[in-house]
């Protein structure tokens, strides 16, 4: 109606291919919404396909998907995920998956509709000092 703000742009809210970089410090929230039961927009919070990037101290919620998603894919991923607050994604608080690696750690994931981080296909993230409870 009047005055209502615009919808959000669907799509991740952060894709990353960078070979470094930091995000900090902020909110990144997906796209997911509900109609009917099903989900709509099948998106993740924070795909990273590539390189070192750093995220710090956010809170990473509402993802379609997982709310961050880690590929190797034959690339060099190595990103830092470091005090969040990674909470209701409809799958995954954190998916690693294609030989990727990276560390995860001091992180609070919770109330994900899946597992808080599942780790996939030859990938070795280091994960400590996470407090992962709620999941599914």
């Amino acid at each position: 109606g009047a005055g209502s703000p615009p919808p959000p742009p669907a799509g991740h809210v952060v894709e990353s291919r960078s070979k470094g970089g930091s995000i900090m410090n902020l909110t990144l929230e997906g796209t997911s919404t509900f109609q009917g039961g099903a989900t709509c927009g099948d998106f993740y919070c924070v795909l990273i396909t590539e390189g070192s990037l750093t995220i710090e101290n956010c809170e990473i919620r509402n993802a379609g998907l997982s709310c961050v998603k880690v590929v190797g894919d034959g690339g060099d991923s190595f990103p830092v995920l470091r005090g969040n607050s990674i909470h209701h994604a409809n799958q995954c608080g954190i998916l690693v998956t294609n030989e990727a690696k990276g560390l995860i750690e001091d992180n609070e994931i919770f109330e994900n509709r899946f597992s808080g981080i599942e780790i996939r296909n030859r990938s070795c993230p280091k994960v400590r000092r996470n407090n992962i409870h709620n999941n599914r």
